[in-house]
């Protein structure tokens, strides 16, 4: 058994409690329900961490805690502020989009394409 750790980890009593589409956010989950004392891993944080895309397809960083946990690590999460962002001046947004639209298009495919062949004429 792995030490200082319940035995749900070992034994997959495990609940999914939600998930981290960006690295640092899930870490500061787990460090909040585990500075409260409740015993909780990162899933996927790998994979997540070394391939950024690779990790959000497939569903993020998992947070999971033992079953005996998950309803005071739900409560706990639960009663935290939610987060605000803040407010931005007009013209600052509108940069932002504009230069997300200028650097986010799609440049035109490039290379040789070969048609399939026409097996038998069928017209």
């Amino acid at each position: 058994m792995i030490k200082d750790r319940p035995a749900d980890f070992v034994s997959g009593g495990l609940v999914c409690l939600g998930h981290g589409y960006r690295w640092h956010e899930a870490q500061m989950t787990a460090a909040i329900l585990q500075s409260a004392g409740i015993h909780v891993q990162l899933l996927d944080a790998e994979t997540h961490n070394m391939m950024p895309s690779s990790g959000i397809a497939l569903g993020g960083v998992r947070l999971v805690v033992p079953r005996a946990e998950a309803r005071e690590a739900l409560d706990l999460l639960l009663s935290l502020p939610p987060h605000e962002a803040s407010r931005q001046k007009m013209w600052l947004s509108a940069l932002f989009v504009l230069l997300f639209a200028w650097a986010s298009v799609v440049p035109m495919m490039s290379g040789f394409y070969l048609r399939r062949p026409v097996l038998e004429k069928q017209i």
